[in-house]
């Protein structure tokens, strides 16, 4: 997995601006006011092939006549000069650039071709270049500002912080700038990588994972470009114990509007997208504002802090605020648990007489009103924050304008007092106390709800996944001899009976058959018995009409040949014969399938099983190969298990669990670049579990 060094794009010591002038609107002319305004530390250099100055700074004719070679290149030029200037920055020795111009793949295939010689020209200088069709790029640290937007007019100064964004939308990464300046809170780096034709969104989060000066790492993806680089950068991120928080657009999308398959129709495309995030350590989110949220709350946090539970101790200055927060956190799944006996006396005891100790606390104002009750109430707070029974506190502060230094001072000395998390929510907080507090590293919240919404991100953040990828696990010689055998060279159905070797060669167990052409050869197999009309053009064969369950005798025997037969003449589905099966004991049936995602590779899912499977719609995923270990935790997520705990509580765990991981240790090592091998249902059994049927469906060979 080879990542790009782009320390060049985002620690630039000189910049050249090729484009610049001082004409009205020009955006070269803008990119160089806004370094100026903001005191960009670096060398500044415009080129104009005319001007002798820009926004008072020399010019130069080209990039060749620069009096060095320029650690970033801005090409703030038409498409359809960028690859020409590219390949005279290549030549001058500069290997970055940025170019903001759309007109490239996402305006047609004149475009597409046209970035395409954008990519080759880059190739020939292993140039990094960030875009085309972007907003640019800023770091706050050293004021560089390789971006046009016009939003960077509307600040005097650029406030820096630990959060690093990429973002492959240019106006969300202005509005996050924007959003997050009005909270009191800035950014790192902010990244806008438009087409991403040759930087990628995931050589930044790369760059951010080895970063110190990054603590937390916000995105906003819309399309996934190379799935495997992604999962990488991700891991590494979380690795370093850098929290990833990720908002997704055009997450509705299906995988396959009329599906072939079960799993078609369960493992849409936000389904593969959600659970390969989860098996990243990140934090999905639903929106820009949740997004924020969440990443000032990690940000104000030390790393030993992320891994903290749930359950959180609440405070407040109001009781009606308190009711409400609590509701709010209940349903946001972060507990509110009733304080131990001990923590209710040692925190009365500094509390005026009027508050009321329990979870949630109230503090009343008169807690800030005198110097008696305030000289107590860090004692009184650091109590609460000492609860065994807590993970965290959160600070609620109604009102409380005209007492808004002693707030202020009471949540330092809260910090000061616990090494667990803590939280601020404060609405129509005055100004500067929210400039004291983010001098502080902490942001408060403007509404109970969003403070209650983060704090159930950071419960369910965790330092340590059940990473459920892991090394190629190899598979018996006798899998690649029987695919080879099958020699498919495009689209195909592959029917149960010849699906049951594959499944017997990769150490899949499966229920007895047989494969039969006679009523006397059905019969000799033994009853009860399943039968089931074997045939490569019908995928669901239960709901067609061509299974029989609980065939007794010979004269139910004679009759379900009959109707499978006669049923299958009518809809004109040829047979070759009936598939005959032992019944199987067991309620309980799951659906297990691997196939392939155009991003991630190969998936395995879980689900309930049968002809219940897509109206339950309870279905886990995970990429393949998977371990037994991390495939029985993913399987523990299922509805099924809250909901039904009877149903699931003989089923042997374990032995799904190993099923599940050799399945996807034979679907990762399946030749075909598209296809859906999917076993309905796994039955849970005595003795473990069994697959009793099976269905190939290849797409794609290559």
């Amino acid at each position: 997995m080879r990542f790009r060094d782009i320390r060049g794009l985002l620690d630039a010591r000189s910049v050249a601006v090729v484009g610049a002038s001082d004409r009205e609107g020009n955006i070269g002319g803008t990119a160089i006011r806004h370094l100026l305004k903001f005191g960009y530390t670096g060398e500044i250099w415009p080129v104009h092939p005319s001007a002798e100055t820009v926004a008072g700074l020399p010019a130069y004719r080209s990039v060749a006549e620069l009096p060095g070679v320029a650690d970033l290149a801005i090409l703030a030029v038409p498409a359809a000069r960028a690859v020409e200037l590219v390949a005279e920055c290549g030549a001058a020795g500069i290997r970055n650039g940025v170019v903001w111009a759309g007109g490239f793949a996402e305006s047609g295939p004149e475009g597409r071709a046209l970035q395409d010689r954008l990519v080759a020209a880059c190739a020939q200088t292993d140039f990094n270049l960030c875009g085309p069709n972007c907003l640019g790029l800023i770091n706050t640290g050293t004021k560089l500002t390789a971006t046009y937007s016009s939003g960077l007019f509307d600040f005097d100064t650029m406030l820096t912080g630990t959060v690093s964004m990429v973002s492959q939308s240019g106006g969300i990464t202005a509005a996050s700038m924007a959003l997050a300046a009005r909270a009191g809170w800035g950014f790192q780096h902010v990244v806008s990588v438009g087409n991403e034709a040759v930087v990628s969104a995931a050589d930044f989060i790369h760059h951010y994972a080895n970063d110190n000066g990054v603590r937390v790492i916000a995105a906003y993806l819309e399309g996934v470009q190379d799935g495997p680089k992604l999962v990488a950068a991700l891991k590494e991120a979380h690795a370093a114990h850098k929290p990833v928080v990720i908002l997704k657009g055009g997450r509705s999308a299906e995988s396959a509007e009329a599906a072939k398959s079960h799993t078609a129709v369960l493992a849409g495309v936000d389904k593969v997208f959600s659970a390969v995030m989860r098996d990243c350590g990140v934090t999905l989110v639903r929106s820009l504002e949740e997004l924020l949220d969440v990443c000032s709350l990690f940000s104000s946090l030390r790393p030993e802090q992320l891994g903290a539970g749930g359950r959180i101790a609440i405070t407040t200055t109001g009781g009606g605020g308190g009711v409400l927060a609590t509701d709010q956190c209940v349903s946001r799944g972060v507990a509110v648990p009733r304080l131990a006996a001990a923590t209710v006396e040692a925190a009365g005891a500094k509390l005026t007489p009027l508050a009321a100790v329990g979870n949630p606390t109230d503090l009343t104002p008169e807690s800030f009103y005198q110097e008696k009750w305030r000289a107590q109430l860090p004692a009184a707070l650091a109590a609460l924050a000492a609860d065994d029974g807590v993970d965290g506190v959160l600070f609620l502060a109604q009102a409380m304008r005209h007492r808004a230094q002693h707030v202020v001072a009471a949540v330092e000395a809260l910090r000061s007092a616990t090494d667990k998390p803590m939280c601020v929510s404060w609405p129509l907080a005055p100004e500067e106390a929210l400039t004291s507090l983010a001098s502080l590293g902490i942001y408060a919240f403007p509404e109970h709800d969003r403070a209650a919404r983060a704090l159930g991100h950071l419960g369910g953040y965790r330092p340590h996944t059940a990473d459920s990828a892991v090394a190629d696990a190899a598979v018996p010689d006798q899998v690649t001899s029987l695919v080879a055998e099958w020699a498919i060279t495009g689209p195909a159905v592959v029917a149960e009976h010849r699906c049951r070797p594959l499944l017997t060669a990769a150490g899949l167990p499966v229920v007895d058959g047989i494969h039969a052409h006679s009523i006397d050869e059905a019969a000799g197999f033994g009853f009860p018995l399943v039968l089931k009309g074997v045939t490569g053009e019908v995928t669901h064969r239960y709901a067609a009409g061509l299974v029989k369950l609980g065939v007794a005798d010979r004269e139910e025997l004679a009759t379900a040949w009959k109707t499978i037969t006669t049923r299958a003449e009518t809809d004109g589905v040829a047979l070759d014969g009936m598939l005959v099966q032992r019944m199987a004991d067991g309620d309980t049936e799951f659906l297990v399938s691997a196939f392939t995602d155009d991003q991630f590779g190969v998936m395995v899912s879980v689900g309930v099983g049968g002809v219940l499977a897509e109206a339950l719609d309870d279905v886990v995923l995970m990429r393949a190969p998977v371990t037994p270990e991390a495939a029985v935790a993913h399987i523990r997520e299922l509805k099924l298990f809250e909901r039904a705990p009877k149903l699931v509580s003989g089923v042997d765990l374990a032995a799904l669990g190993g099923f599940v991981a050799n399945l996807g240790a034979l679907a990762a090592a399946l030749p075909w670049r598209k296809f859906t091998l999917e076993i309905n249902p796994v039955k849970a059994v005595a003795a473990g579990v069994v697959a009793l049927d099976a269905l190939l469906i290849v797409e794609t060979t290559a």
